[in-house]
């Protein structure tokens, strides 16, 4: 389900983090570089890295210090996040066991 709307290569790494992190920031707040380094424990270097990945395909929109979500990578995430409550909750109801999420 991810992959329908974000490329493959977003995942098992850093990437998705972000995408995560800035999502759950409140009322689309911006998070400095730091601070994505430190809950992500990995190198600074490495957030930058995926930043400007994700501020490419215009998910993220930010300065030389601090990010926050576009307006298309809020709307991608909560596309998603629908998708997934939806996708639960049927399963739910039909009692199965299927793992599609």
């Amino acid at each position: 389900m991810r992959r329908d709307l974000f490329d493959a290569d977003l995942f098992g790494e850093p990437a998705w983090d972000i995408l995560l992190l800035l999502y759950s920031a409140s009322d689309g707040a911006s998070l400095r570089f730091e601070e994505l380094a430190s809950e992500l424990e990995c190198p600074i270097s490495i957030v930058k890295r995926w930043l400007a990945i994700l501020e490419a395909r215009g998910l993220v929109e930010g300065d030389d210090r601090k990010v926050m979500l576009s307006a298309k990578g809020r709307q991608s995430l909560r596309q998603y996040l629908k998708r997934q409550v939806a996708a639960l909750a049927a399963l739910m109801a039909t009692g199965g066991n299927d793992q599609h999420y």
